[in-house]
Formats: structure tokens, sequence, C-alpha cells
């Protein structure tokens, strides 16, 4: 227990067994009501994050980092377990994987590194950015390394052959932060510039949306659970909510393509709502819709070449007689 509690604050929600520590500071009654609807102050979340990102799954073994590299350690026995995981710079900071086979750890000499987290070798190449690296982290299924940096950008990466995904998606100063949506398939980044942006995580990188004004000092921009809103932040501490279900930069003569696709239905002229048949799904799929995603930068060139064969497949079926 704390030594002094102070009464005008809540201590609450995970405290450790063993050493009797709370899980997360304490908070005000308005922090934890925002802590418990997703707004909570950048770093309660933060403090979260690195004890989760600290420990394995199990939490048999603890990783440090510092000056002089990271470290695995016995959290029992407190042996330590890899010799240092180092860097031409300080490291400054790790995480396991979801898995706990491989530690991510990221410097200001401008990498990130993953390393076996039982022998301690290097898995991949260093992926560089030109500056320091201020975060990175797994995407869910560990394929994918996503890193910010101080050089505006922030990056995809393979995890096992170190190859970029995607070029850098860029802002106009440092980034502070970067996360997946759940599904993986976009990426949000908020910067020093006073902006947060929606980027594809595909190969193409294109932006999702324009830079949206947020203040990073305020705290971090969240996605909502359903991933229709993005909630950033203003200089006052106050919040903006955008709506992440309308796609500003799609063709306003293109949205009826648009959703005829996306659900695979057509609205009659007479009101009636039918199903697309395959050959005509096939053909305002590959030749119209992917034509635009190609026009946004949304695919990339190997999806693009893929998509033009299939459009030529989808023509020719659509043009032979019945």
């Amino acid at each position: 227990m704390p030594e002094h509690v102070n009464d005008g604050l809540l201590y609450f929600n995970g405290i450790n067994g063993e050493t009797g520590d709370y899980d997360l500071p304490p908070m005000t009654g308005d922090e934890l009501s925002q802590f418990i609807k997703g707004e909570a102050k950048p770093e309660n979340l933060s403090e979260l994050r690195h004890r989760q990102e600290s420990k394995d799954s199990d939490e048999s073994r603890i990783l440090t980092w510092s000056g002089d590299g990271a470290r695995v350690w016995d959290s029992r026995s407190g042996a330590v377990l890899t010799p240092p995981l180092q860097h031409k710079g300080g490291v400054a900071g790790a995480q396991f994987s979801a898995d706990g086979s491989r530690v991510l750890t990221w410097s200001g000499d401008g990498s990130a590194r993953v390393w076996d987290s039982t022998s301690g070798a290097a898995l991949a190449p260093p992926f560089e950015h030109d500056k320091a690296v201020n975060g990175a982290l797994f995407s869910a299924d560990g394929g994918r390394i996503l890193t910010w940096s101080d050089d505006s950008s922030a990056r995809v990466w393979d995890s096992m052959s170190g190859a970029a995904l995607t070029p850098p998606l860029e802002h106009k100063d440092s980034v502070r932060g970067a996360q997946f949506s759940a599904d993986g398939s976009r990426i949000l980044t908020w910067s020093w510039d006073g902006s947060a942006r929606l980027w594809c995580s595909g190969g193409s990188g294109a932006p999702l949306t324009p830079g949206l004004p947020h203040d990073p000092v305020a705290g971090e921009p969240r996605i909502d659970r359903w991933e229709t809103k993005l909630r950033t932040w203003t200089e006052a501490g106050g919040l903006r909510t955008w709506d992440l279900t309308i796609d500003t930069q799609w063709p306003i003569g293109k949205r009826v393509l648009r959703v005829e696709v996306e659900t695979g239905t057509i609205l009659t002229l007479t009101g009636e709502v039918k199903a697309l048949s395959t050959a005509e799904w096939n053909r305002k799929r590959y030749c119209e819709y992917d034509a635009i995603r190609h026009d946004l930068k949304r695919l990339s060139d190997a999806e693009w070449a893929e998509s033009q064969r299939l459009c030529r497949t989808a023509q020719a079926e659509t043009d032979s007689p019945p």
C-alpha cells in the first residue's frame, strides 16, 4: 500500500498480490470516469501499457531496458536470461511479442530490432529511420511491426524479413505515437505538428483522412471499439469526435458503386434490392471499384496487377454469349 493515501484520489484495479503495488497510478473521480469511458489521460494508459508489455504472458520473465541495452530476467530468481540486446545507442523501450517468443526494442539511434527472447539472437535486420525511433509495436498476429520516429514518419515492416511494407507515413513534425486498428487494416498516427491521421496499413500506405486537428500534449487520440469514430484532443483539454464511416476521399459520383460492391446488391429503378450476379460483381469490383482504389493509392503495385488480371477475366465472362 502507498505510505500516504490521499483521500481525494481513488486507488483501484489490479493490486499485485506479491508486492501490494497498484497496477495503475491513483486517479481523481474525473480521471477514473474518463478511464472507464476509454478517454483516460495518456500517462494512465502509458503506465498500464508499460506494465503489460514488460512482462511475458505467464509473468515468469521480466523485460528491462536502459542505456546499455535490454535484458530478459527470471521474475522469481532474478537471474538474467539473455545477453544484453544492444543498439548503437541506448534502448528507449521494449516489449514482448504476444506469444513471448520475441522481444522488440527501439532506440534513439534511429532503429528498432527484433530478438529471440530465449537466446537473445537478432531475428531480422534493423528497422531503420533517419532519426530517433520514439516507439514500436507488433501487429496483433505478430507478422508486422509499426515504428514511429523523430524523422516525421511512421513505417510498417515485415517482422521476420525486415522489409518495409509501406512508404513513410509522413507528418510535418516528429510522430509522437501510432497504433494499428483492431483488424489491422488501418494505422492511426499523431504528431507534434498538431494533427492525427488514419492510413491504409497495406502496401500503398495511402492516407485515409486529412490531418485532423489534435493537441498531442492533451492526450492520445482514440478510435472507439466499433472503429466508427475517432476522438482527438483540443488545446483546452476538450474532445473532438470524427465520423470514420464517411470516406471523404471517395468520389461523390461513385458512392453508389461502392455500396453495390461492398453489399453485393443493386437498387433497381423500381426500388427493389437485388443481388448482383457473380459476373456483375466481379466486373464492378475489379474494373471499377479497384480502379478508384488505385487512383487513391490504396492498392500496392502487386494488388493492382492482380486486380487488372481479374478485370480482364470478368470482362471476358460478361462479354461471352450465354
